[in-house]
């Protein structure tokens, strides 16, 4: 396939310039990420269908979780040759690119332009924009006395990554079929968090895209605040994922999956601070407390978040996956 051809499975309609307009102002938001062959993904584990709704909705999440809501977006696709010069690989840039549409239908979010160059990987990047419909929601807004909450469940997508590196074996059912939705596809919480844009007592919202682990302390550092997290009170995916996650006798189930939960990566859930007492119509968990800093010489990832367990601070072991080890 050429370069036309491939450009014309995204854009069907309309014109193919290098460039579109876009009428920025002071509630345009503006978010990209990337995923890359064997760093983020692998052509053994995941389809076509998977690696689009991943991409589109690991953009989405970001997006939402700064209050805004998509209204375009932009794709750069960079081809080995394995895919861009056989029968299979234009059946996977045909799949990948069907499914990639119908998200773009299903959120309001067209493609106006994009990219496509040859690369030894397999390389997926997307840049989406959006408006504010309210008040902007960032990291910095946190105040001493809230609670840190956090929606849905998270340690599935750790589990759907195990059982595919083979580290885990999870029987066929229900428990298997969720831990690998969860890894492989990902999906935004759109709906929650147009419920919290809008709502006054929360000030500070972000999603949980590398993990608890780490995104905490974007939080603490952003808005400057201390946050202690009480590992009791994680909502934890299925419970019985502890028979498989632990594997140190000298450990207690429950606290290795705490502590694997914190690290799992991915999950999309959203991660926020208000005020004590929040109610809505969606499940989310109180899972610490914010308070003021008053040692000015603290530093992050040292004394600004605690992990709390049975009201005893403990030390995680970091397994979580960073870019640039």
């Amino acid at each position: 396939m050429n370069e036309k051809e491939i450009i014309s499975l995204f854009l069907q309609e309309g014109e193919m310039d290098d460039c579109s307009s876009i009428p920025f102002s002071k509630n345009k938001i503006v978010t990209t990420d990337s995923m890359v062959e064997n760093v983020h993904f692998r052509l053994d584990w995941s389809s076509p269908e998977d690696l689009a709704i991943k991409l589109f909705h690991i953009n989405l999440s970001d997006l939402i979780s700064s209050g805004a809501k998509a209204e375009w977006c932009l794709f750069n696709l960079g081809l080995p040759r394995k895919i861009s010069t056989t029968k299979e690989g234009e059946h996977f840039l045909a799949s990948f690119a069907n499914t990639f549409q119908q998200e773009c239908k299903q959120y309001q979010c067209p493609l106006i332009g994009g990219d496509t160059f040859r690369s030894k990987l397999l390389f997926l990047n997307l840049t989406m924009g959006g408006s504010c419909e309210g008040r902007r929601l960032r990291r910095s807004g946190g105040k001493p006395g809230d609670h840190l909450y956090l929606s849905g469940e998270i340690g599935f997508s750790l589990a759907g990554y195990l059982h595919l590196n083979r580290e885990i074996s999870l029987p066929d059912g229900l428990l298997k079929e969720r831990a690998l939705e969860k890894h492989l596809r990902p999906r935004a919480r759109s709906k929650w968090a147009k419920l919290l844009w809008n709502c006054l007592p929360v000030h500070s919202l972000m999603d949980l895209s590398d993990c608890l682990y780490q995104d905490v302390f974007c939080l603490a550092e952003q808005s400057n605040l201390m946050i202690d997290i009480d590992l009791d009170s994680l909502p934890l995916a299925d419970p019985s994922l502890a028979d498989f996650i632990s594997n140190d006798p000298s450990i207690s189930d429950r606290f290795f999956y705490e502590q694997a939960a914190a690290c799992s990566g991915e999950e999309l859930e959203l991660l926020f601070l208000g005020k004590p007492g929040l109610s809505f119509p969606f499940p989310f968990t109180a899972i610490g407390r914010a308070k003021r800093v008053t040692d000015p010489d603290i530093k992050p990832k040292e004394k600004q978040v605690r992990f709390l367990r049975k009201g005893e601070e403990v030390v995680l072991n970091d397994s979580s996956f960073y870019h640039f080890p």
